[in-house]
């Protein structure tokens, strides 16, 4: 009987192959869509995202003054180019321990203290707002930027902040941030006789 109907029955399989091939094209839609939601949306892939580091050191200096030297590693994880060319160094005094700023703080609890950081007396600061001068870094690209500053050398603890602008977005003030805190170790001095 199917080989003497398969002229009528042959229609009625090829509308079940279409029918299930016009399922699985749907599947296949809904599968990418969510992978590229995933991807693009939740992951944000199209913004810039950076790793900032911090290498410090410094040397005592024959004058009683500190030489402090700073490089700020720059590296971009992210999938797109990344464009640098507002960068802030700042470098501030934590020990010896402000006056004003212990006068300040004198009496306070520390649970009452809302800000996210103390505003220790500033030492340095660099600010490049240049476009010429801007960073360009491509996907997985890293660059160094090195600076030197001389301290007073009574200083022992110092805070180094990084502030790196994101300028994709226009309309906030967003960026990047690195802190570190750093202390300045004296040399050992050297016994007599030896």
């Amino acid at each position: 009987m199917f080989w003497t109907n398969w002229r009528t029955e042959l229609p009625n399989w090829k509308l079940v192959a279409e029918f299930f091939q016009a399922l699985l094209t749907i599947a296949a839609i809904v599968v990418g869509g969510a992978w590229t939601y995933t991807l693009f949306v939740q992951q944000r892939q199209p913004y810039p995202k950076l790793q900032i580091e911090h290498k410090v050191a410094h040397y005592f200096l024959p004058d009683k003054r500190i030489l402090l030297t700073v490089d700020q590693e720059l590296k971009n994880t992210g999938s797109v180019v990344l464009r640098l060319p507002v960068r802030e160094l700042r470098v501030s005094q934590v020990l010896p321990f402000d006056p004003d700023l212990r006068k300040a703080l004198q009496g306070k609890d520390p649970l009452d203290i809302r800000q996210e950081e103390l505003e220790w007396p500033l030492l340095h600061q660099r600010v490049s707002k240049d476009e010429k001068d801007a960073i360009q870094l491509e996907p997985g690209e890293s660059d160094s930027l090195h600076h030197e500053l001389l301290l007073p050398g009574d200083v022992e603890t110092v805070q180094v902040l990084s502030y790196l602008k994101n300028v994709t977005i226009k309309d906030r003030e967003l960026g990047w941030r690195q802190t570190t805190l750093y202390t300045l170790e004296k040399p050992a001095a050297k016994k007599a006789g030896k």
